[in-house]
């Protein structure tokens, strides 16, 4: 669930800011040079579609106990028999 508001603020650069109900996180993105309402459309839609958590990049390499059961691929590998 997501709430927007919008709020005049006289000598501020627009706005667009989402607040996140699941995450209790909030996000703005600046629609300053935005002419066309269908641009600040695509930006509700951005904000909306979002999770509200905060973007980790995943640095450490997934392990596991168990190979691929279907195996590991090589260049010689031929799918022509299929």
């Amino acid at each position: 669930h997501v709430e927007i508001e919008v709020q005049v603020r006289n000598g501020h650069h627009p706005f667009v800011l989402a607040e996140y109900r699941s995450m209790a996180a909030t996000h703005q993105i600046s629609v300053r040079n935005v002419d066309r309402w269908q641009d600040v459309q695509d930006v509700l839609y951005l904000l909306s579609n979002r999770s509200g958590r905060k973007i980790t990049k995943i640095t450490t390499p997934v392990l596991t106990d168990t190979p691929s059961i279907q195996g590991v691929w090589t260049p010689f590998l031929t799918l022509k028999d299929l």
